[in-house]
């Protein structure tokens, strides 16, 4: 949404600017006259010390509606929406008169109907529910009719100049000046001797040559508006921080860059832009630019950035995202990070991805995507295969269209069904890192669940390195794979979908028993979830440890699957008396040529892939074999 009005005037705030009153801060999206009857109804009736209090904002009472005034008068005022949201009396409406329009609860407001419309048409009861319970959606509900206040422009404070910022952090040291290092007397008639830093006043001389800086930290400076900052060099600095100010205009953005010939880091988060960037930013060095909640549009962002040739990292989080395009116009970049958004459809997800050919990490963090995979303009549902098939345009081209993505973080989604991890399993083959986890409906899913869930992730996933943030092992390959091929050779079992989705050539059981060899299918019961992961293994356990263990006779355990290695060896202590700390567990099928051993404490045996009939060898730290 685009405002009106964004040039200042002799009146003062203009429209679109960011301003603060008391200690909030907002934004100015409309001023004019309003009825004030209307500006009493938005007033709040406590009076404290001669003002009356609009929650944290001050109002002198002075100027405050008197109930017997002409309910025709009007009085000029601006109209304001805050920061926090939950600090206004309405949105724009009075008494039903519209002023004016909110602008950011409508921007987030249209991503979660977006989200609940197509919740509504798949029949995704559980999906709506869970949406209705989102903490986001909530606070939208309890303050969407109350983010905006009206304020009289005396109140209203704007901020300052990039170049006074500039100076009054690197070119003043009052703190410095007016401190003396000079003993003083604390409350109690103590003397206390005064410190001084040596070499402080070389450092600060240095740092105040802004010609020896390599960084401009100036998040929180409250600055608004450029300046004139052409007295100033800055040929070493490489990064500039302007978070979280009330800058509104891409032209203070653009200025700033043109004094920074070396930048390489822009940050502007927390800057809510009100208008378009009518230039494109130019900085020949620059390869990292975040922009988290600005509220910019995607493909604004896009446009704006499509002359930086040598960009390669983009973080756009928290801006309200329900869909995204393409962006072949970012021809290097690397790296995407759209956390914290509405994203819900992985059609536009699939575009942007083809488009961006060099794009190695993609970041989906806490979104709203789930098996849905919607084509923009047919709105014809499709699996994830099928749907990155058509975006690549042919099957034959589907594996290459994407096969340079190697980071994949899509954690805190939706996403509940295998047959959508299996698609992207097939879809994305050279997945090195991936942090994901499977969406359980009102519940949280159990240690032995997680566990479970991760030895199938490492078994689909062959090119995996670091799962959830953990490395993942040889070892811990080697187990998930054999544990996979227990799990497939079960009949009927929740994972069955994984092994051998559309697209794939050669089912994941196939290629695993290249590996490791087959498994004895015979015996096999349906299995769930929840049972997979409590169910009971018949190990043989044998001891081998020294010269007295081999007259004790191997003795046949059925383990719960998720009994971990610590509480083996402990069994094993006491059945075979042997001491706890010297005990050393490997385990073999009998076909197996050699033992494998149990490195893990904490790790359970079901991780190694043991299964019914295995034998786990109890060897000595002193005698191993």
């Amino acid at each position: 949404m685009c405002l009106p009005d964004l040039g200042r005037d002799s009146r003062g705030a203009c429209v679109g600017q960011r301003i603060i009153v008391g200690n909030q801060i907002g934004t100015v999206l409309w001023r004019g006259f309003v009825k004030k009857q209307h500006y009493e109804l938005t007033l709040r009736s406590n009076s404290v010390g001669g003002v009356v209090l609009q929650d944290d904002i001050v109002i002198p009472e002075s100027l405050c509606v008197n109930a017997k005034a002409d309910v025709q008068a009007e009085v000029e005022l601006l109209g304001v929406e805050w920061d926090r949201w939950e600090k206004g009396t309405h949105n724009g409406t009075v008494a039903g008169v519209e002023y004016f329009k909110p602008r950011r609860v409508l921007i987030f407001d249209e991503a979660i109907e977006a989200l609940r419309r197509t919740h509504c048409l798949n029949a995704d009861v559980d999906r709506l529910s869970q949406l209705s319970n989102d903490p986001i959606v909530a606070f939208m509900e309890n303050y969407k009719v109350s983010t905006c206040s009206f304020v009289r422009e005396s109140e209203v404070e704007v901020g300052i100049s990039m170049a006074d910022a500039i100076s009054e952090k690197y070119l003043t040291d009052e703190a410095f000046e007016n401190s003396e290092c000079q003993p003083s007397s604390n409350v109690d008639g103590k003397k206390l001797i005064g410190h001084e830093f040596v070499g402080r006043s070389k450092a600060v001389e240095f740092f105040s040559q802004t010609n020896n800086l390599l960084m401009l930290g100036l998040q929180e400076c409250r600055i608004d508006r450029l300046g004139d900052i052409s007295g100033f060099s800055f040929p070493k600095v490489r990064h500039l921080y302007l978070s979280n100010n009330l800058i509104y205009e891409w032209s203070v953005v653009s200025g700033a860059i043109s004094y920074l010939p070396n930048l390489e880091t822009l940050c502007v988060s927390g800057n809510f832009f009100t208008a378009k960037c009518d230039t494109l930013l130019e900085a020949p060095k620059l390869t990292t630019v975040v922009m988290n909640k600005t509220l910019i549009g995607f493909d604004d962002a896009v446009r704006m950035l499509s002359k930086l040739s040598n960009l390669k990292s983009l973080s756009l989080c928290g801006n309200a995202y329900s869909d995204i395009g393409c962006a072949p116009q970012l021809r290097s970049l690397q790296t995407l990070d759209l956390s914290d958004n509405s994203l819900w459809n992985w059609y536009s997800v699939l575009c942007c991805i083809k488009s961006i050919p060099t794009l190695k990490s993609l970041v989906l963090s806490n979104n709203k995507l789930c098996n849905i995979c919607v084509h923009t303009k047919s709105e014809q549902s499709h699996s994830f295969y099928r749907c990155a098939v058509e975006v690549a345009g042919g099957e034959d081209k589907a594996l290459e269209a994407f096969a340079g993505l190697n980071e994949l973080y899509i954690d805190n989604n939706s996403i509940y069904e295998w047959a959508t991890v299996a698609d992207m399993a097939v879809v994305f083959r050279n997945l090195k890192v991936l942090r994901f986890k499977l969406s359980i409906t009102n519940r949280d899913p159990s240690p032995a669940i997680l566990s479970l869930h991760r030895q199938v992730l490492i078994a689909i996933f062959p090119e995996l390195k670091v799962l959830n943030g953990s490395d993942v092992t040889v070892n811990e390959r080697i187990n998930a794979e054999r544990y996979y091929l227990t799990l497939a050779s079960t009949n009927g079992n929740i994972f069955s979908c994984t092994n051998h989705p559309e697209g794939l050539q050669r089912s994941h059981r196939e290629r695993l028993e290249l590996l490791h060899g087959k498994r004895d299918d015979s015996g096999r019961s349906k299995l769930t979830a929840q049972n997979l992961a409590s169910r009971m293994i018949r190990v043989v356990l044998v001891p081998d440890g020294d010269s007295e263990s081999y007259t004790k006779d191997q003795i046949a355990r059925q383990l719960p699957s998720t009994t971990s290695v610590r509480d083996v060896k402990s069994l094993c202590s006491r059945l075979f008396s042997l001491e706890l700390s010297d005990i050393v567990l490997v385990y073999n099928d009998g076909k197996m040529p050699l033992c494998e051993s149990m490195d893990e404490e904490d790790a359970e045996i079901q991780h190694y892939g043991i299964s019914d009939g295995y034998n786990i060898r109890v060897q000595s730290r002193s005698h191993r074999f």
